[in-house]
């Protein structure tokens, strides 16, 4: 079985020092700031080098999938995995996003005046062109060293894909193949214990199910022959629905820093449309979260870049690392008199496999707590912190 390299091993000290000018230069170009060096040496670099040493050339190229909830850093890790294996290690590598073969409008509003009006927004199992996907992986690989292939591209500001002409090219046969999808490699819900709505948005436009059990069938069909052909599945496993959110929140803001057309940024989305997207993914990611780990080869727990190992068994990888979870959304002290000393508590929850190492708790005036700092949550563990608010005068106080 291939070892999974640790970052103090001198193959990933010597590629970091390679690699660094470049993947520094990637994270410039797409925006991200602050990159972690931790981030690169424990994760991206010994991932290139597992792939390297794993998948032998062959004839045929290897197509792995990155999967996950949205804004779980899929598409990025991606990226700087094909940068290493191209510019560094001279594999042949190329990618594409499950969000860039999407059925076109003109397909997405037929399904809306024939099964459902929520068919027609983007994203879910069934506005997909599987066909297209498998039809440009067949082109792959079946490709000579002078062929030229497009990628179909989509732009979603513009809710459709690029003109053919506009989409990039890539010449020969890679050896790797990367696909990033938030629900590749998931298998569809069991309908005999079928939810009601699971937010607002299902309650108000789906109370009955049948867009979404549409969904659903749509994935059990050409969903699984695509996810068939994987030689490998790897899960960035995000801590909740909540990450979730905001996760594509920040997508959006990094996409309207992104977008030099005027046109395109007044379709950028604000906070709460962002939020009302994500609803139309969250009954599967609930799925996908809690049963998609078992069946992919690899799991990444924490893609952040802080306080990361490895483990292996049975020809899995996983890497290990602490899962933050605020289990208390909000408090209320309600109306309390001056001079009074209430206090309340949030809970805390480590649902990771190593250490959670809580640093500070910052809190604005009148509140304030009296727990001590740094705070160790072990894995698997919970506590609770007690939040005090200042009543020494009247005031009326709301705090997020």
């Amino acid at each position: 079985m291939t070892r999974f390299l640790e970052p103090h091993e001198d193959e990933v000290k010597r590629l970091f020092n390679n690699s660094k000018e470049i993947l520094f230069n990637l994270a410039e170009e797409m925006k991200i700031e602050n990159l972690s060096e931790e981030f690169l040496s424990e994760i991206v670099l010994p991932m290139s080098l597992y792939f390297d040493h794993r998948f032998s050339k062959r004839s045929k190229p290897y197509f792995i999938c990155f999967t996950g909830g949205q804004g779980s850093g899929k598409t990025t890790l991606s990226f700087f995995i094909q940068k290493i294996l191209n510019k560094i290690l001279e594999r042949p590598s190329m990618g594409f996003s499950i969000d860039d073969i999407y059925k076109s409008p003109e397909e997405r509003k037929y399904l809306a005046e024939t099964v459902h009006p929520l068919c027609y927004v983007r994203g879910v199992p069934g506005t997909h062109d599987i066909a297209m996907g498998l039809d440009l992986i067949d082109k792959l690989t079946q490709a000579e060293s002078h062929t030229e292939t497009k990628i179909p591209i989509f732009c979603k500001p513009e809710d459709k894909h690029y003109p053919k002409e506009e989409w990039p090219i890539y010449q020969g046969k890679p050896d790797f193949i990367f696909f990033d999808a938030w629900c590749g490699g998931a298998r569809p819900l069991p309908e005999e214990d079928w939810q009601p709505p699971l937010n607002v948005l299902e309650a108000e436009e789906d109370p009955d199910g049948i867009w979404s059990k549409w969904s659903n069938k749509e994935l059990s069909k050409d969903y699984q022959d695509l996810f068939s052909m994987f030689d490998l599945q790897v899960m960035i496993k995000v801590p909740s629905m909540d990450f979730v959110y905001e996760s594509r929140w920040i997508q959006e803001q990094t996409l309207a820093k992104t977008v030099t057309d005027p046109k395109l940024k007044t379709k950028i989305m604000s906070k709460d449309e962002v939020y009302r997207f994500v609803m139309h993914y969250e009954r599967l990611t609930h799925y996908i979260l809690d049963k998609l780990p078992d069946l992919s080869d690899i799991v990444l727990s924490d893609i952040s870049g802080s306080s990361l190992s490895t483990s292996a068994s049975g020809g899995n990888v996983t890497i290990i690392g602490p899962e933050f979870n605020l289990q208390t959304s909000n408090i209320n002290f309600g109306e309390i008199p001056i001079g009074s000393s209430p206090t309340q508590s949030v809970s805390i929850s480590n649902d990771g496999t190593s250490d959670l190492v809580l640093s500070s708790y910052e809190l604005d005036a009148p509140f304030s707590t009296d727990q001590s700092f740094p705070l160790t949550i072990s894995s698997g563990s919970s506590t609770s912190i007690n939040i005090n608010v200042a009543t020494d005068s009247k005031q009326v106080v709301s705090k997020e």
